[in-house]
């Protein structure tokens, strides 16, 4: 084992509950308040959410959370020192596109990681791929890409590894979720299951139910509005009801 799994096992259960915290509580409560007609922008809006969550949950105690851009782009990767690590947390779906993806200008920050700290191991078995094409850039463009990462805040020899955790949601909630360490031709080299540490939050299904009545009590209440209508004298009421409401 190349990686010392349980000595990150209060690191990564911290993750775990920051991309919790986004899937099941604040992407939920989002579209509650927002309450639009199409719901776009939350595609982009959970890694807006997920990065603050790794801010307030998991960058203490020595954890640092690392800000770089590209382009208008932020992102954020966790540093530890004393386990020599890089941790970036993206979705499984993008962990299998990005090195399928042949025409690009420039790296994508995770090949360039991969490739200057991972670029030396070997998967213990070929299957085990996300079945990468072959290196799309020169040595010297990775190295320049690092730089431009890292910004001076960690030495491409000192030893590290980058390693990613990546999750699927699905209806608001994790549906899998593991840890990865990768060579630099995005073969595994290790893999860990992270579902063990998803802990169950009996409030979340109290807010459910809350809402769920809430909704129940405001359909009846506009069922009763309408019989209303039916009544004489109570139209004029029921217009300004209506007209407070247009908006």
């Amino acid at each position: 084992m190349i990686i010392t799994f349980d000595s990150l096992e209060i690191l990564l259960s911290r993750i775990v509950r920051a991309v919790d915290k986004t899937i099941a509580e604040d992407i939920p409560q989002e579209r509650r308040e927002k309450d639009l007609e199409t719901k776009n922008y939350l595609a982009h809006i959970r890694g807006d959410y997920l990065n603050n969550n790794l801010r307030r949950l998991v960058a203490i105690e020595g954890i640092e959370l690392h800000p770089f851009r590209r382009y208008g782009w932020e992102g954020r990767i966790l540093i530890d020192r004393e386990n020599k690590i890089t941790i970036g947390v993206t979705t499984q779906a993008n962990l299998q596109v990005i090195p399928r993806k042949k025409d690009r200008n420039c790296p994508n920050y995770m090949q360039t990681l991969l490739r200057i700290l991972n670029g030396d191991l070997e998967s213990p078995t070929t299957q085990l791929s996300f079945l990468p094409p072959a290196s799309q850039f020169a040595p010297e463009v990775y190295e320049d890409d690092f730089d431009s990462i890292m910004a001076g805040v960690l030495d491409p020899n000192s030893g590290f590894r980058h390693c990613i955790v990546a999750y699927t949601a699905d209806h608001d909630e994790i549906s899998d979720i593991a840890f990865y360490l990768l060579n630099g031709d995005f073969e595994i080299v290790e893999k860990h299951d992270l579902r063990g540490y998803i802990q169950p939050d009996f409030s979340r299904l109290t807010a459910s139910s809350n809402h769920s009545e809430t909704t129940t009590a405001s359909t009846q209440n506009v069922r009763s509005l309408v019989k209303l209508k039916k009544k004489p004298g109570i139209k004029p009421t029921l217009k300004s009801f209506e007209e407070e409401n247009e908006a």
